[in-house]
C-alpha cells in the first residue's frame, strides 16, 4: 500500500501515468486511464494505458486502414514504445503489469536514465525483483492463491481493478480534484451528469436548486449573464467546447458569492480547486 500511495503524487508537478500490459491485464490499464476522463475531468495525456506483445495485432483479423483499432495499440515493442515515451514530462510514472516487468527490461532502462519512475505490480509473475533494484514494487503474488488456474486469473484481474484505481484516484486526489469526499470536477458531458453536477453544487455550498443550476449554467457557457432559454440539450453542447473546470467554477460562485469572471481569476491564480474552495468555506463560516 505504501508504494501505491508513493505512485499517487506522480499527476502533481505536471507529469503523467502510463500503464503498459498485455492480454486483459493490460485491458484493465487502458480501462482505468479511459474512466479518469470524464471523472475527473483530467487531460487525455495525464493517465494513459498501452498493450504491448502484440496482443491487438494477434487477436484481432486484419482491419482496414480506418480501423477502430487506434494505431497506439499496435505500438507494442520496447522500441515503439520508446518512441512514445521519450518525451514525457520528467518524473513520469510508467506502471508495468506484471509480466511485462520482464519482458521490457530494455524500455525500463531507458526510462530510469531520463529520472522516470517505475512501478512493477507483481501479480502471477514468479520472477523477482533484481537486488539494488530502484523500481518500486507492488506485490500481490503471494496473495492470489488457488488450485484453479481460471479463479487464480480472475482474482488477479479484480485486484489489478482495485490497484490501478487506488493510484488514478489517489492522484486526482492530491491534484485537488476531490473536496468533502466528493469528485468535484466532473465532466457534463450528458443530461445525468448535468443533473448530478447541481446536486453536488447544492451538497457542497448549501444554496438552493435554482441558484446551483444557474451559477452552473453560467459556467458551462463562460459567461456573467443569465442564460433562461436554452434547453438542457444546448448546455450539453456547449460543454464540449469547453475546457475549464465548470463544477468547481460554479461551486466557487455559491461558496464565495461571486460572478463567473471573479471565479475563474480564483482558479487560475490556485488550480488546486480543493484548496480554492476550503479556503472559501473557511472564510464563510
Amino acid at each position: 500500500m505504501y508504494n501505491e500511495i508513493r505512485a499517487c503524487f506522480s499527476l502533481l508537478n505536471d507529469s503523467y501515468i502510463r500503464y503498459v500490459g498485455s492480454s486483459t491485464f493490460g485491458v484493465w490499464g487502458m480501462i482505468d486511464a479511459s474512466e479518469c476522463v470524464p471523472t475527473y475531468n483530467s487531460s487525455y495525456n495525464d493517465i494513459r494505458g498501452f498493450m504491448a506483445n502484440d496482443y491487438f495485432k494477434k487477436n484481432l483479423n486484419p482491419e482496414p486502414v480506418n480501423s477502430f483499432v487506434s494505431p497506439a495499440l499496435h505500438e507494442s515493442t520496447p522500441d515503439d514504445l520508446w518512441k512514445i515515451f521519450e518525451n514525457l514530462p520528467s518524473s513520469s510514472l510508467i506502471v508495468f503489469i506484471d509480466t511485462e516487468y520482464d519482458s521490457q527490461k530494455s524500455l525500463i532502462d531507458k526510462l530510469q536514465k531520463k529520472k522516470h519512475r517505475i512501478v512493477w505490480i507483481k501479480l502471477l509473475s514468479t520472477k523477482s525483483l533484481e537486488p539494488n533494484s530502484n523500481v518500486q514494487i507492488i506485490d500481490f503474488s503471494t496473495s492470489i492463491t488457488s488450485s484453479d488456474m481460471t479463479v487464480q486469473y480472475c482474482l488477479a484481474e479484480i485486484v489489478l481493478k482495485l490497484c490501478l484505481n487506488t493510484i488514478s484516484t489517489g492522484a486526482h486526489i492530491l491534484k485537488g480534484k476531490v473536496y468533502q469526499n466528493i469528485m468535484i470536477d466532473v465532466r457534463v458531458s450528458n443530461i445525468k451528469l448535468f443533473y448530478r453536477a447541481i446536486d453536488i453544487i447544492k451538497l457542497l455550498s448549501g444554496v438552493d436548486y435554482q441558484t446551483a443550476e444557474k451559477c452552473l449554467i453560467q459556467s458551462i457557457h463562460q459567461t456573467d449573464n443569465e442564460l433562461n432559454k436554452q434547453t438542457i440539450e444546448q448546455h450539453i453542447t456547449a460543454v464540449a467546447s469547453n475546457e475549464d473546470h465548470i463544477v468547481p467554477i460554479a461551486l466557487l460562485m455559491c461558496l464565495s458569492n461571486c460572478s463567473y469572471t471573479q471565479a475563474t481569476h480564483q482558479i487560475d491564480k490556485c488550480p488546486r480547486i480543493r484548496d480554492i474552495c476550503t479556503n472559501t468555506n473557511r472564510s464563510s463560516t
